[in-house]
């Protein structure tokens, strides 16, 4: 079997599916609404929805972030790590 023989085997197995979803749908509600398929002429693509808006912060009472100094060795908080042991 071909992809494209697999492929329109899938197609029309999902349609049948939709028109019985359609026929059980319209039989529970007695509502004849539209196909689930419609036409790819007269739909539309989603649209992305829209981002919220950002609530506006009061500043840092810290100051803004500073790059680090990329050529500094990393070093732990109260690590003696770079110092002499001499005093």
């Amino acid at each position: 079997m071909s992809r494209n023989e697999a492929f329109k085997q899938v197609k029309a197995i999902l349609s049948k599916l939709d028109r019985s979803i359609d026929e059980a749908r319209k039989k529970r509600t007695g509502v004849d609404d539209e196909p689930a398929a419609p036409d790819r002429a007269q739909a539309q693509p989603p649209r992305a929805p829209e981002p919220a808006p950002t609530p506006a912060r009061p500043p840092s009472p810290f100051g803004r972030a500073k790059p680090l100094d990329p050529n500094r060795r990393m070093q732990a908080p109260g690590s003696t790590a770079g110092q002499s042991d001499r005093s």
